[in-house]
């Protein structure tokens, strides 16, 4: 479009652009039916699907290059969509409390040479780097776990607040689902959840289970609603039935206790009281409910009931040191309104002479498991000479010898978005192998 002109001032990228208004209203005006295709990975902002113009939505996330044909299926009638939403969709993403803290923060006090990453490559952008960091101040309160125990405490107005619930999805047919069957054994829950298709076309349903753990103010840190298990029916025909079984233990139920209300160095602990075991539609809307009882508090750690089986050892707070004097304000259900970040937080920070030292000059790992490694190797190999390889070949050792420090700090540091290769070096190290198999 010639005259695209971008969004404006005042909207964030997760809300639809004036261009985007102005092409849903030319539709709203032209056609009888109107479905709005969300093609991105985020939630967004979406209020104007409320508008009774709009019959129906369908968020594909990011599709890739064969995606869209399941997409034009779902669109014909062909087959029903049975997915449900993994995030909770808000009408304000400011209401979220990591809003606040979400974005591109740096230390103003220390940087590092990115030039191994961009070398040979001519981009402007080599060179120094600030080192970056975000303060996770929303704690244990990301997605629904912040919308609905905020709800259940009176925090917000659910209904004005929250559009979409984690776990909500709709589709060309409807469901019934009722618990068939509870059993709990004194270690593990389970519920057998019976799902009768009573609509008009096949289709395949979610079956969520939930838990709600007892919560004494000023104790543990508790979400008021945690997804337990989940499970999805094969694909039914209009009328057909089967069961879904859902589980978990009893030690799955436990929460971390870093602020170590009971215990010394922090543990897992699940308390005594009572537990709801609810099947829902979605994070918010309960079908059906059982209530089980835990006898005892379960502290696990060495000094009370050990590790969970589920642990190799028993968890502790391991990052206090990080957290020693930093000003940060986490978020508390205690007292929503006086931890609840207002404005957005600043840009950049110094980092403390303790940090700028890990950052800097990290010590040596040190332990009886720690082995010496190879690095800067010129074993002449590149990724293309490992195909076919079992996983355990050891020429996978010999590749990754060929490694320096500098560049495993950058697979690790930015493998989640990208791999750049060293087009410029001479030696056959491990990017410009990356680069020429890529």
């Amino acid at each position: 479009m010639a005259d695209y002109t971008g969004s404006e001032a005042g909207r964030s990228y997760l809300e639809i652009t004036p261009n985007e208004e102005d092409l849903l209203s030319m539709v709203e005006e032209n056609f009888d039916h109107v479905v709005v295709v969300l093609n991105s990975p985020n939630e967004m902002e979406l209020g104007f699907l409320e508008s009774d113009k709009i019959d129906a939505a369908l968020w594909i996330g990011t599709p890739g290059s064969t995606g869209c044909n399941a997409v034009g299926k779902m669109l014909s009638g062909d087959i029903d969509p049975s997915g449900a939403t993994v995030d909770t969709f808000a009408y304000d993403l400011s209401s979220a409390p990591s809003y606040y803290n979400f974005g591109a923060y740096d230390y103003s006090n220390v940087t590092y040479s990115n030039s191994a990453l961009f070398a040979g490559s001519g981009d402007a952008t080599s060179g120094e780097d600030s080192y970056h960091y975000v303060d996770y101040a929303e704690g244990i309160y990301v997605g629904y776990r912040y919308y609905e125990t905020a709800a259940a405490d009176g925090y917000i107005d659910y209904d004005t607040t929250v559009q979409y619930p984690f776990g909500y999805g709709l589709s060309y047919t409807t469901f019934d689902e009722s618990i068939a069957d509870f059993t709990d054994d004194g270690q593990t829950i389970t519920m057998v959840v019976n799902v009768t298709n009573t609509g008009d076309v096949a289709g395949k349903d979610i079956v969520q289970g939930y838990y709600s753990a007892p919560y004494t103010k000023g104790g543990i840190e508790k979400s008021s609603v945690v997804l337990g298990d989940f499970g999805k029916t094969k694909l039914l025909e209009p009328g057909e039935s089967t069961t879904v079984t859902l589980s978990w233990t009893h030690e799955d139920m436990a929460s971390y206790d870093y602020t170590c209300a009971k215990s010394t160095d922090g543990a897992y602990v699940l308390e005594a009281g009572d537990y709801e075991i609810s099947l829902r539609e979605n994070s918010h809307d309960v079908i059906d409910s059982r209530t089980i009882t835990i006898d005892r508090d379960y502290i696990y750690d060495d000094a009370h009931d050990g590790a969970r089986s589920t642990d190799e050892t028993a968890a502790t707070n391991q990052f206090e040191d990080v957290t020693d004097g930093d000003s940060i304000t986490y978020l508390s259900r205690a007292d929503w309104a006086g931890t609840m970040p207002a404005v957005r937080a600043t840009s950049s920070k110094e980092a403390t002479a303790e940090q700028v030292k890990a950052l800097t000059d990290p010590d040596e790992p040190e332990g009886e498991d720690v082995e010496d490694i190879t690095t800067g190797a010129n074993n002449g190999l590149t990724l293309a000479d490992m195909a076919g390889l079992d996983y355990d070949d050891p020429k996978w050792d010999e590749l990754l010898d060929q490694m320096s420090l500098s560049e495993m700090e950058l697979l690790v540091g930015n493998g989640g978005w990208m791999t750049m290769g060293q087009r410029a070096s001479a030696s056959p190290r491990w990017w410009s192998a990356m680069a020429r198999t890529a």
